[in-house]
């Protein structure tokens, strides 16, 4: 998943704490709840695949395969660990929150984009499911990106 264009709160709660490790009990302060979900939003969509591409919409198009494989349309986008699908799951609760109980004064309210993407994201989860589990063989570490085997050096003895 393209970690790149991570909405800066991601990525400042992603940085170790002064004592080493992510406190997880404390989200991040959103200033600015717009500029927030202006910037989620900016990313899913990027992240998705090129069948949804919808340049116009705010959000993705709401298509949901495009004939192929679960695993062929969506492998760039199910990925596991902090700078993936949980990536997705703490934005939109941060992101949540944030428009639970405004919109502040001066701020524009964004209930809908919010519920917009909320309606998407689970579409996207529908065909994550449909991807088959892969099971590494012992000795090896999930793949990056580019699909060859990491060896696990411990594992050989």
């Amino acid at each position: 998943m393209n970690v790149r264009n991570h909405p800066e709160e991601w990525a400042k709660w992603m940085g170790k704490s002064g004592k080493g490790a992510r406190n997880h009990e404390d989200p991040p302060f959103v200033q600015d709840p717009v500029e927030l979900g202006t910037a989620v939003v900016r990313w899913w969509k990027m992240i998705q695949p090129s069948f949804r591409e919808n340049p116009t919409g705010v959000m993705p198009a709401q298509i949901y395969t495009a004939g192929g494989t679960a695993k062929e349309e969506w492998a760039a986008v199910c990925k596991s660990g902090p700078n993936g699908l949980l990536s997705v799951m703490m934005l939109l609760l941060w992101w949540g929150r944030t428009v639970a109980n405004r919109p502040a004064p001066y701020h524009e309210d964004l209930h809908e984009m919010w519920k917009m993407l909320i309606d998407d994201v689970p579409c996207c989860f529908v065909q994550f499911a449909l991807i088959p589990p892969s099971l590494p063989e012992r000795g090896t570490k999930r793949a990056a990106d580019n699909d060859a085997p990491v060896v696990n050096k411990k594992a050989r003895r």
